[in-house]
Order: C-alpha cells, then sequence, then structure tokens
C-alpha cells in the first residue's frame, strides 16, 4: 500500500513538472537553454536533478546581462563571470526543486521521512557599481579647498625642476674627483663640444660672482631622468586646472562635473604620467615601456566613456603604479620601492577614508610630493656610468670657464 501511494505520488509531481515545463517555454527560449526531450527531464526530476551540461548551459545564460558598453572591461569580465556562476542556480533546477518542496509540503503528514526542505532560498546579487552621484557628494569641498587641491600640485614641479638645474642627479664622488685632479678630467677621448651645453660670454660674466644653479644647465639630462620630469609637469597643468577653475562650480555628484573634459583629463595624465615613470624605473627597456603604453592608452579610453566608474578608475591606477614599480623590485632595490609604497599606501588612505573631511584631498597631494623624489631616485640609479661620467665632466669645465664654486651634485 505505502509503495502503490508513492507510485501515485511520483506520477503526481511529474504530471505537476510536465505543466511548469509548458509554461516556461518562453523563458527557456529566452534564456538560450536548449530543453532536451521530455522524458530526460522527467527522469531528471523524478531524481531531483539535472544533467550538468544543463547546469552549465543556464549558469552561462544567467550570467549574459544586459549592460551599457562599459561592461567590456576585461579586468572585470572575469569577476563577474565567477560572480554569476557561483551566486546563480539553474532554471530547471529551480522548477524542480519547488515541485518537490510543494508535493513534500502537502505529504509531511503523512510520510514525513521522504520530505525535503527545498525551499528556494534568497540568492544574494552580485555587487553593484558605486553610485557616482553619492560618491561625489560625500567628497564635497568648499571653493577654497579645492583651489588648495590645486596649489599642492605645485612643489612637485618646482622640485623636479630644482634636481635637474641643481645637477643632484650627477654623482657627487664623480664631480669632485674630476675638480681634484684636471688629467682625470679628459680621459677616455672626452668631447665638451659635442657632450656638454657651453655657457656664453654673456652668462660666464653674470654668473662668475655667484655659484647660483638656477639656469645652469651644463648637460642633457639622462632620458630617464627626463621621463620623470615630463610625467610629473605634463599631469599638474591639468590637475591644476580641474581643482582651481571647474571643480567647485559644479553641483557635487551631477554629471557635468563627474563627466567635465577637465577631470577625464585629470585622470588620463596620470595614466600618461605611469607611462613615462615605467619607462624610467625598466632603465629605458622599450618593450616594458610599450606595454605600460597599451594598458595606459587603454585606460585612458575608458576615461572618456560615457559612464564614469569610480571603483574600475581606481583599480587601474592601482594597476598602473604596480606596474611602473615592480622593476625597482627586480633589481633588487628593496628599500626604494619600500619608500615609494609607503608614500603611495599613507596617501592613498587619505584619498579613500577622507579622515580629515574636505582637506584631506589637499594632503593626499602634499603626501605625494615624496614620489617624484623617489622617482628622480629610481632614475638616477640606472643612469649608465658613461652617461654619469659624461655629465659630471661638462659640470666641472662649466664651473672652470664661470669661475663658480664647487656647487651641485647629490648622488654618491
Amino acid at each position: 500500500m505505502i509503495r502503490r501511494q508513492q507510485r501515485q505520488r511520483q506520477r503526481e509531481d511529474e504530471d505537476e513538472v510536465v505543466m511548469l515545463l509548458e509554461r516556461s517555454n518562453t523563458m527557456i527560449e529566452l534564456t538560450h537553454i536548449e530543453p532536451t526531450s521530455n522524458d530526460v527531464l522527467l527522469g531528471n526530476a523524478s531524481t531531483g536533478t539535472t544533467d550538468d551540461d544543463d547546469n552549465d548551459e543556464s549558469i552561462d545564460s544567467l550570467s549574459t546581462v544586459e549592460t551599457d558598453d562599459d561592461e567590456d572591461d576585461p579586468l572585470l569580465l572575469v569577476v563577474q563571470d565567477v560572480t554569476a556562476a557561483v551566486l546563480q542556480e539553474p532554471i530547471v533546477s529551480w522548477l524542480t526543486n519547488s515541485s518537490s518542496s510543494s508535493s513534500s509540503s502537502n505529504n509531511s503528514s503523512n510520510n514525513n521521512s521522504n520530505s525535503s526542505d527545498a525551499t528556494p532560498e534568497k540568492k544574494p546579487q552580485p555587487p553593484t557599481e558605486i553610485d557616482v552621484a553619492k560618491y561625489m557628494a560625500d567628497r564635497e569641498m568648499t571653493p577654497f579647498q579645492e583651489r588648495m587641491n590645486a596649489i599642492t600640485m605645485i612643489p612637485n614641479v618646482l622640485y623636479c625642476v630644482y634636481f635637474i638645474l641643481s645637477k643632484q642627479w650627477i654623482s657627487a664622488s664623480l664631480l669632485q674627483e674630476y675638480r681634484d685632479d684636471a688629467d682625470v678630467l679628459f680621459d677616455n677621448d672626452f668631447d665638451s663640444s659635442s657632450s656638454c651645453i657651453t655657457p656664453s660670454s654673456s652668462s660666464s660674466s653674470s654668473s662668475s660672482s655667484s655659484s647660483s644653479w638656477l639656469f645652469s644647465l651644463t648637460s642633457i639630462p639622462p632620458t630617464t631622468i627626463m621621463a620623470v620630469f615630463w610625467g610629473v609637469t605634463v599631469h599638474a597643468p591639468f590637475s591644476f586646472l580641474y581643482h582651481w577653475k571647474y571643480a567647485h562650480i559644479f553641483a557635487a555628484g551631477s554629471e557635468k562635473r563627474t563627466g567635465h573634459w577637465s577631470r577625464r583629463m585629470d585622470h588620463s595624465m596620470i595614466h600618461v604620467a605611469s607611462m613615462m615613470f615605467a619607462y624610467a624605473a625598466s632603465g629605458g627597456n622599450w618593450d616594458y615601456t610599450l606595454v605600460n603604453v597599451l594598458f595606459n592608452a587603454d585606460c585612458i579610453y575608458r576615461q572618456f566613456k560615457l559612464k564614469v566608474r569610480p571603483r574600475r578608475n581606481q583599480i587601474r591606477v592601482g594597476l598602473s603604479i604596480l606596474a611602473y614599480t615592480i622593476p625597482i623590485l627586480h633589481r633588487g632595490d628593496v628599500l626604494l620601492f619600500s619608500r615609494l609604497w609607503c608614500v603611495m599606501l599613507l596617501a592613498g588612505w587619505f584619498f579613500v577614508k577622507y579622515p580629515i573631511g574636505g582637506w584631506s584631498h589637499a594632503m593626499f597631494h602634499l603626501i605625494l610630493c615624496g614620489l617624484p623624489y623617489c622617482m628622480m631616485q629610481v632614475a638616477t640609479s640606472v643612469v649608465s656610468d658613461a652617461d654619469m661620467q659624461r655629465a659630471a665632466q661638462c659640470a666641472v669645465l662649466a664651473e672652470q670657464a664661470t669661475g663658480g664654486g664647487g656647487g651641485g651634485g647629490g648622488v654618491m
């Protein structure tokens, strides 16, 4: 008798599944699940399971969500696909579980051993994109604070100019060696006419009474040092313009502000600086630089997408920073690598947490003043011995021609 009742309930369950499947044909077609024969589906339904292929197809269909053109970011597609695969359940499995739960609830009083708790659980949703309007509103600053943000971009450029013109990148020990021994100065077939910037007679007379470093460039700095200089210098004007003029004239979180060209250019120039820094940190390795150029060019392209995505942009900036610091660690300069990342992490904490309110962004800029210092040290460390010797020889010859003192030089 009990077996007969079980078979009867099984037939009722199968009838319910058939009815549900007939009603869900439209859903199956929209989600691209190719239904198998009714016999296979019924067989799976009677055991409460589905084929692995059906599971895979349903998962793929559920992970395909209609979104805007920004969702093609290859860095985010993998995360989204994995999230969808973990969180979503197959449609056919949901249908069979629903029918099993309904039949078991109706017959639980007669046969508790065959009942199962198959109530569909509430499915967690994948993480959504940041609300840009709220994100910007929480970081609102006064016009004065925005102008201070602009002013704090100036020290970086001034330091780079000082570092080059004061010849801080030239080895101090080489300069002293050439000053002490004139014979060593002209070793190695040194040609001052092709290697040095010869000071004019007017500049010689004007600077004879002073050893000022201003406008005293005696040789063209190596390309790695100039790369850091241009990376800092190119970014600063756009950041200054955005914070000084445009950041405070639009409402916080408005599309006119988040999508303004000056803000997009400010962020884009960060990636241009990353390209330059990658060249400097790699010692002028063009293969490594090319990879960074391609990645940062794609980041710049995405900065000008219609919809602004702060989380995606921040992730890509972080990756560009990691890319130009990896060569430092690869060369074994752990101390310089650690200094640079201490600066980055501390500045990033102020940028993310905003611990002092509207002044946090200005503090973020001030902490980043340590970045040009670290990158100039990196660029100097990869200068070849021949380039360093020529620069030191040119500097000493200029001192002798102008009657200047022994200033300049910073690298031991």
